[in-house]
């Protein structure tokens, strides 16, 4: 997937995928959605994927009411990281960000 954002292309075939973002309900079910986590050569985190109308790639149509969609959507880092904390993914927090003793 491609976008432009900003006057920056983003493509998933050529940033880093570094996990994919459990959907938690069925292909079948309205909110399901195929989300991954990427991080860009110039170290921007943002997420690509598809889903279906109540998913976050749901898109409003003319006339009211929703239908499936797709799309690339950048993020901070914090956010990169909580999706790394919500997928359980400790080795991946490490591995990309700063921590400090608790």
């Amino acid at each position: 997937m491609r976008k432009v954002i900003g006057k920056r292309v983003f493509d998933t075939s050529t940033a880093r995928l570094i996990c994919k973002v459990s959907s938690r309900t069925h292909p079948g079910e309205f909110s399901w959605e195929d989300t991954s986590l990427y991080l860009s050569p110039k170290g921007q985190w943002f997420l690509a994927g598809k889903g279906n109308a109540y998913s976050r790639w749901g898109r409003e149509c003319v006339g009211g009411g929703f239908i499936p969609g797709d799309g690339v959507c950048l993020i901070s880092e914090d956010e990169a990281c909580n999706v790394l904390e919500a997928e359980g993914l400790d080795s991946l927090i490490e591995q990309f960000f700063k921590l400090e003793v608790g």
